[in-house]
């Protein structure tokens, strides 16, 4: 297990000049590992990005920003094609910086919440398991894995623990995928969050700790 920390924590959108300050800062610190956030993917050049990184000895993860027009099972074909043309960009920079793992709420917008009817959630939920799994296809042949975070019920209504994001992998069924277990959210959605996160098992591939 390796501790590091999202550059959120000082400053957005993350810049190559902002990255060149913070890297160091952040070994100084003592953590082994640091996590960029793609806002926008124009925001860093990722081949200095990567040198950077590597210079001050970390390792590096990236996080999505899923924004009103990123979003992979919007009612709007041409959202869902925006949603997935953001991330297949954010794969390449996850790759170009060095990196293993992109995380976040790789399914749907945050902050968009809606009702749904059994049928609706299964509509929903076979459309998104086709483009995750277009997703993870792409994502293996470039050498990244993907981090499906659960947020809370206030952000989205689609998958709120980390029960609903193992039932999503096992869906897509591609070792390119797996679970983001965010604390902040378990905290508001999970009767007990450490038993989900064991329930879980190997699907947990990356956390987020922060305070409730």
């Amino acid at each position: 297990m390796r501790f590091g920390v999202n550059t959120w924590v000082w400053t957005s959108p993350l810049t190559t000049d902002e990255l060149r300050t913070l890297a160091p800062h952040v070994k100084s610190l003592g953590f082994d590992w640091i996590e960029a956030p793609l806002e926008s993917l124009d925001d860093l050049d990722y081949a200095a990005g990567a040198a950077i990184i590597r210079d001050n000895g970390l390792g590096v993860s990236a996080c999505v920003a899923m924004g009103p027009d990123r979003d992979l099972i919007h009612p709007d074909p041409a959202i869902r094609e925006s949603g997935m043309a953001y991330i297949l960009g954010a794969i390449d920079a996850t790759a170009a910086l060095g990196g293993t793992n992109l995380v976040g709420p790789i399914y749907s917008a945050v902050g968009r919440t809606w009702q749904m009817t059994a049928d609706e959630r299964a509509r929903d939920t076979d459309i998104l398991v086709e483009n995750l799994g277009k997703l993870a296809a792409y994502a293996a042949d470039h050498g990244v894995r993907l981090g499906i975070e659960p947020l809370n019920r206030f952000e989205t209504h689609l998958v709120n623990t980390v029960g609903d994001a193992v039932a999503l992998c096992r869906e897509v069924g591609s070792r390119a995928l797996g679970v983001q277990v965010d604390t902040f959210h378990a905290n508001i959605e999970e009767k007990d969050t450490g038993a989900a996160i064991r329930a879980a098992g190997q699907w947990v591939r990356h956390v987020h700790a922060s305070e409730n």
